[in-house]
């Protein structure tokens, strides 16, 4: 059992606050090889804007694209909108639920694309 393993992972998280907007952006890529075959081939970025509407009480929109060359999905896209309440919030910990509505639109590369519409819990 042993294996000729390599593996490269990128990552970038960004996060801003502005009065009563709370953004994120986070960026991922992870490629992998083990015994001169591809097994890993993945990227993902996630775009959150979060607006406090009244104290503890905010509504949010999240944008994801991502793809995955080993499950070959091609592109995956997703929106989702969320009312939700935070219940503790300091510098470096948050907890907060809600509810909201999300959308999906995958693109396969060997087959047809889908599209899911399906409400969430967070």
């Amino acid at each position: 059992g042993r294996k000729n393993q390599s593996s490269l992972n990128y990552r970038l998280d960004m996060s801003r606050k502005v009065e009563k907007n709370r953004l994120n952006f986070n960026a991922d890529y992870a490629y992998g090889e083990a015994n001169d075959s591809t097994t890993l081939d993945k990227f993902s970025t996630r775009f959150r804007w979060r607006k406090d509407i009244s104290p503890g009480v905010f509504y949010e929109s999240q944008s994801v694209y991502s793809g995955d060359a080993i499950k070959l999905i091609e592109s995956n896209i997703e929106q989702k909108f969320g009312l939700g309440t935070r219940f503790f919030d300091n510098d470096g910990s948050t907890l907060s639920a809600g509810l909201g509505a999300s959308g999906r639109w995958r693109e396969f590369t060997k087959k047809d694309s889908e599209g899911v519409f399906v409400g969430t819990f967070f």
